[in-house]
């Protein structure tokens, strides 16, 4: 009898190790299973961080810089009448918003330029403006974090007003009716404009400064016309070009 509960108590005492060995290899697991899960969560919470803090950048800017332009068809007009004309040069200011994501090379520019023209004579005065909108898609041929240089292109829409005033005219306010006021013509011109940029920025991660030049032509008519008059022997200004070169200032 003896023998028997001495035999009966080693098996209950392997049967105990058996149940403890498989106890403890299951809590190991269990601690294997719930160390892959927090690395998994730790990945895709660094993945997370990662796309939050990416550095697309969306800024404004300004800037300012001189267009040179072509000769316009309208100044064959005006010199036989021995009026000022459209002057080669003028200083031009912009504005603009800029998209630059991360993962790319390629960046935008949507801008708005004003370039403005005050011309006179003893006798006469031209005063011009030429407004532009531009969108502009550039590749980075040179990327670092402190500088790059792109190349792209220009595409967008220019008009050109033109206000011609004969000087020391009277303005009689008693009589304000504008018919019996002469010396005074208004006109304008628009063209869809295209044609090649480039850019150098400096200063990328500290004080964003950029210089950009390009040469746009001017692929529609851009018949001159006027809001307030017809136009008789109107002149189209179609592939007229403007060089532009100006310095662009990030906040």
């Amino acid at each position: 009898m003896l023998f028997g509960f001495q035999k009966t108590n080693q098996l209950k005492s392997i049967i105990m190790k058996k149940i403890t060995l498989t106890l403890i290899a299951l809590l190991g697991m269990n601690a294997v299973m719930t160390a892959q899960e927090t690395t998994t969560d730790s990945t895709s919470v660094t993945k997370t961080r990662y796309v939050h803090n990416s550095k697309d950048r969306f800024n404004f800017y300004y800037g300012f810089g001189v267009n040179v332009f072509g000769d316009y068809k309208l100044n064959d007009k005006l010199k036989p009448a021995q009026l000022p004309t459209i002057g080669a040069t003028a200083p031009e200011i912009t504005v603009g918003f800029n998209y630059m994501p991360s993962d790319s090379h390629f960046y935008h520019d949507l801008e708005l330029a004003v370039a403005y023209m005050d011309d006179k004579t003893s006798a006469n005065r031209i005063k011009t403006a030429v407004t532009s909108f531009r969108i502009r898609p550039h590749y980075k041929i040179i990327d670092n974090t402190k500088m790059f240089f792109s190349a792209g292109i220009d595409g967008g829409i220019a008009t050109t007003i033109v206000n011609l005033y004969s000087r020391g005219n009277r303005i009689d306010l008693n009589n304000p009716n504008p018919g019996t006021h002469t010396g005074h013509i208004n006109m304008n011109s628009t063209q869809f404009i295209l044609g090649p940029s480039v850019a150098l920025a400096l200063f990328q991660d500290s004080f964003p400064v950029r210089i950009n030049a390009g040469y746009n032509i001017g692929l529609s008519r851009g018949r001159w016309k006027s809001d307030v008059a017809e136009v008789d022997n109107a002149v189209k200004e179609s592939g007229l070009g403007n060089f532009y070169a100006k310095v662009l200032i990030g906040f």
